[in-house]
């Protein structure tokens, strides 16, 4: 089981089981931060980590502490990028521990069963057992690729204007499709089981009333309805459906073209992800609204005119350095003054029409 998961303030809060490995007890973050995120999750690139989780294991020469620090990390990173990759992380690892167990005993001089000793043998005696495990990763990932394509044609017809139509009909619809061509329903008639329970885990068993009260009290404790979540399916679906009931915008992004979450405006235009050069779309997409209406503006127009032919003058040694740069400081003073009204349109043209390089009054 992946584990359970409430909803509050917009935000959703997923606890993993307690049986999985590694130790983040569970996430929050923003409702549908991490649905518009997992459309643009490199299958190819997801592969070969999985595949260093395999060899790591497989190859293990640390000491069990170091060995579960470091697996736990491992985990903890693939967690942190998407936890719809929870479920399948903890399968693949439980796959390769069971398969070396399986193997170890088939082989009787190996006196100890411990997973160490056992994968080291394995690793160095097999490559049957990695090319098993590689197998399974195949399927697992073509898995997630039909997953995450999925969630985009959904997406997709959740954004787009479509007959005034609600997006809980939207959502309706997309089921109803389904029917169409044989398929169950997967968000109207699969249903959630869920329970009133504490809001954290750590409720320790009272011995009366008074001591709850006082544990509801003392950590900030609510009751919350809690929904049972088996795998990935269950999250995806469990959030999607939460989104359309709290009528969680979903934007696409106008430089790089990807889904997101707009966390102020709901009119924001670009997303937070890096685009290049280590900056985002939002810091690039800023820049390039700025030109694309200053394409429009007559003042703008007019300024880089008169900037390339004083520019040219300069290369051409026609005005010096210094000049070119007295010349240019005043223009964009004058330019900004023009856009703020300060000046006229006309006064501004007097000026770069002049060519000439001492600044005007």
């Amino acid at each position: 089981m992946l584990g359970k998961a409430y909803i509050k303030n917009n935000e959703i809060y997923v606890i993993f089981d307690n049986n999985n490995i590694g130790e983040r007890t569970g996430m929050i973050y923003p409702l549908g931060y991490h649905t518009t995120h997992f459309t643009i999750l490199n299958t190819d690139k997801l592969k070969q980590e999985y595949i260093k989780l395999i060899d790591y294991t497989l190859s293990l020469k640390d000491d069990n502490n170091t060995y579960l620090k470091n697996l736990s990390k491992i985990i903890d990173d693939f967690d942190l990028y998407s936890p719809y990759l929870h479920h399948y992380t903890q399968m693949l690892i439980n796959i390769i521990v069971d398969e070396i167990q399986y193997f170890a005993k088939s082989n009787a001089h190996i006196k100890t069963y411990h997973l160490l000793n056992m994968s080291a043998y394995v690793y160095n005696n097999t490559s049957e057992l990695r090319q098993g495990i590689l197998n399974i990763l195949d399927e697992m990932i073509e898995e997630i690729e039909n997953i995450k394509n999925n969630l985009i044609s959904e997406i997709q017809f959740l954004t787009k204007d479509f007959e005034n139509l609600s997006p809980m009909e939207k959502l309706y619809l997309i089921d109803y499709d389904r029917k169409l061509v044989g398929k169950s329903p997967y968000y109207t008639e699969k249903y959630f089981t869920s329970n009133f329970e504490p809001s954290k885990i750590y409720i320790k068993k009272c011995k009366n009333k008074d001591e709850l009260i006082n544990q509801f009290n003392s950590k900030n404790v609510e009751i919350v309805e809690m929904f049972i979540l088996n795998d990935s399916h269950d999250l995806i679906r469990f959030e999607l459906i939460q989104m359309v009931k709290n009528n969680i915008k979903i934007n696409k992004c106008k430089l790089c073209g990807n889904y997101f979450i707009p966390l102020g405006r709901t009119d924001t235009l670009y997303c937070d992800r890096i685009f290049t050069g280590g900056k985002s779309c939002k810091q690039l997409g800023a820049r390039i609204k700025y030109k694309e209406k200053s394409k429009l503006n007559p003042i703008h127009i007019q300024y880089e005119k008169a900037y390339r032919r004083i520019y040219s003058k300069q290369r051409r040694k026609v005005i010096t350095k210094e000049e070119f740069f007295i010349w240019s400081e005043k223009a964009k003073n004058l330019r900004d003054k023009c856009i703020n009204n300060e000046i006229s349109f006309d006064e501004f043209l007097i000026f770069l029409n002049s060519d000439k390089i001492k600044p005007i009054d």
